[in-house]
């Protein structure tokens, strides 16, 4: 289905798919969720995933549309980003599950944690 420049998105929720533990984290956070209708992206997102799993074609408008909500950039048929689109992803997630379980797993899966460490190499 051709809904536009969309190889951006299908490449972002190609790799999201493949990180099972990431998928499952998320679909166990909505389902504690399931009576909040403000996390309908993250419940697209799974659906998708199980779609695909399945062996489903999928249709990627409401998706889209959902994502669109969280960044209007993504409401048009033009080339977008594929790391702007992450982000946004990524961040929408977030703020939809945040509080659904103890555990975050979009910060969970891809925190980075940078420590800057000094060594004095020549003592006085």
């Amino acid at each position: 289905m051709n809904i536009g420049n969309t190889c951006y998105m299908a490449s972002v929720l190609q790799v999201l798919f493949h990180d099972t533990a990431f998928v499952q984290g998320i679909r166990e956070s909505v389902e504690k969720a399931a009576n909040d209708s403000d996390r309908s992206l993250s419940a697209r997102f799974v659906s998708m995933s199980d779609e695909l799993g399945n062996g489903k074609n999928v249709d990627p408008r409401k998706f889209k549309n959902e994502l669109a909500k969280h960044n209007s950039q993504f409401s048009t048929g033009e080339q977008q980003d594929a790391q702007e689109m992450l982000l946004c992803l990524l961040n929408a997630l977030q703020d939809e599950l945040n509080g659904a379980s103890e555990i975050c797993h979009v910060r969970e899966s891809f925190e980075i944690v940078q420590r800057n460490t000094f060594e004095c190499t020549n003592a006085v």
